[in-house]
């Protein structure tokens, strides 16, 4: 058990210069087709966050919880209430023990910046400048000090206890271990994966900035926690500075990738300066996840769909778009490493996922071509016996793809050795080895019973197919328990099968992403050195 490091602390964000909003073109309306031009940073409409929104909702009753710097709640993108009338601010404190004084507020400016991505909402010069979830509350748990580090991980683990005390939906960590142990097995990992397990929260974390040729260090590495890798400022690879899989202990990191170079979100200096600024580091991915699933669980709770973080996880990667890696390579897997190791299941498309989410849910049998399950598998260390199957209603189209992911949970188990009732320092998670730590799930693609993919990682806790269709026949996706200590284990699987786009759509996007590079250089102001 890890209790605390000498002199763990994030990573340094890369604050670009400060730079007053501008026009913000229409490259992107063209690349994603649909979207409109403006939007917090060009970022949003990139992911379609914009366009979800209207569909899904602006994350109306969702509380996120931001466990970082602290929150400057008197920027205009954060201050107020939301639609229903409620404070945005939900409550904050300082754990920051070393600056006793400060009762919360952002001296550094990061988590504000952070904040901003996923929650903020103003409009500058008549243009809407909003984050993922514009109407969603938050908790501001202030655990980074004025030099955007932490001493300990004490700390960390005291604001995470304020964000579940406040009733937090979804946490973003937009912090990482110096420390480079990458097999989830630290601390705040083992917190994490408790956290999503047990009280049903998503969290979303940083996969850190040490670059592709290193996998995200503790916390990034959490099993249950969703890990968010950055794009490069024209959006078309993975950042050289991303944190890259496989781990240590060979399992699938990051899950996704957004936006995360030169995002322009909440300025600190707003008072004397511009309203924004622009930042760098996989710290501005994480909140574009946390956004989405607000945006999920405002639809799912008003239209009784589960919102349970196996569900969130599955819908948002198997809806990802796939992109290409630093080195421009394809994305690529193996039947043992479910995901790509540099952008995980791809990058956030918004759109896609809430198409993913709303098709809804279905159990084992004949199933739409479209649609998710959250289901209980019974049975123990029997493959045959515990199979499930989900045959597809219609043969997908001759070139379409059929994209599968199945996600369950590690299970963690909390030692209340402090304050009783109270999540704090001197407790220990452990792996629950009594009640099945950890199952390994496989999936199988099957073409009229005969397989024709699989994904069979023996350390991961999710698996992913993407296959495509070359044979019309009748297609069956199989979930399978290869091995589990009790009774039984609750996973999400979401499938679609989704056409190859016309080449007439391929051209218009790569053109859209020609002139991206000349409207991202008119809205900067400077460049920043790593």
């Amino acid at each position: 058990m890890q209790t605390s490091l000498s002199r763990p602390h994030v990573w340094r964000c890369f604050p670009v210069c400060t730079a007053a909003v501008r026009a913000l073109g229409a490259s992107i309306a063209l690349l994603a087709l649909v979207l409109p031009a403006q939007a917090l940073d060009t970022a949003i409409p990139f992911d379609g966050g914009d366009v979800s929104r209207g569909i899904l909702g602006p994350g109306t009753g969702v509380i996120v919880g931001f466990v970082d710097s602290g929150v400057n709640s008197a920027h205009p993108f954060l201050t107020g209430n939301d639609s229903l009338g409620q404070p945005r601010l939900v409550a904050q404190a300082n754990f920051v023990t070393s600056e006793p004084a400060n009762t919360g507020a952002d001296v550094y400016g990061h988590g504000t910046a952070v904040a901003g991505v996923a929650l903020g909402n103003d409009t500058i010069n008549a243009i809407p400048f909003s984050g993922m979830a514009p109407d969603a509350r938050y908790v501001n748990a202030r655990v980074l000090d004025s030099t955007n580090s932490f001493a300990t991980t004490d700390w960390v683990v005291n604001g995470l206890q304020f964000a579940l005390a406040n009733n937090a939906d979804v946490i973003n960590l937009s912090l990482v271990l110096n420390a480079t142990q990458s097999d989830g097995n630290t601390q705040l990992d083992n917190l994490i994966d408790y956290i999503v397990d047990t009280r049903g929260v998503f969290v979303s974390t940083a996969a850190g900035n040490f670059g592709n040729a290193q996998p995200p260090h503790g916390i990034g590495a959490a099993r249950n926690g969703f890990t968010m890798g950055a794009l490069t400022a024209n959006y078309s690879r993975v950042a050289p500075f991303s944190d890259a899989g496989a781990t240590s202990d060979l399992r699938s990191k990051p899950n996704m990738v957004a936006p995360g170079d030169t995002i322009t979100t909440a300025n600190i200096n707003f008072a004397s300066g511009p309203l924004v600024a622009n930042w760098t580091g996989t710290s501005f991915s994480s909140p574009q996840a946390a956004g989405m699933a607000a945006q999920l669980i405002d639809y799912g709770r008003d239209h009784s769909l589960s919102t349970d973080t196996r569900v969130l996880r599955a819908v948002m990667m198997n809806s990802a778009a796939k992109t290409l890696d630093n080195d421009g390579s394809a994305w690529a897997h193996t039947d043992t490493l479910a995901l790509d190791n540099q952008q995980g299941a791809g990058r956030l498309d918004a759109v896609a996922a809430a198409n993913q989410y709303i098709a809804g849910r279905f159990d084992p049998g004949t199933v739409p071509n479209t649609g998710w399950s959250l289901h209980d598998i019974l049975g123990i260390n029997n493959p045959s016996t515990t199979l499930e199957k989900f045959s597809l209603a219609s043969t997908p189209s001759l070139g379409s793809y059929i994209d599968a992911t199945l996600v369950w949970n590690r299970h963690i188990r909390w030692s209340d050795n402090g304050i009783p009732g109270v999540i704090d320092p001197a407790d220990s998670f452990l792996v629950d080895n009594g009640n099945s730590p950890q199952d390994n799930l496989n999936l199988a693609l099957f073409r009229d019973g005969v397989q024709v993919a699989q994904s069979v990682s023996s350390a991961d806790t999710v698996e992913n197919i993407h296959f495509l269709v070359s044979q019309a026949g009748n297609y069956e996706l199989r979930v399978s328990r290869a091995f589990g200590f009790d009774p039984g284990e609750t996973y999400s699987l979401a499938w679609h099968s989704v056409a190859v786009p016309e080449p007439a759509a391929l051209a218009l996007a790569a053109a859209a992403l020609v002139s991206l590079p000349l409207l991202l250089r008119r809205r900067r102001q400077g460049r920043f050195s790593r």
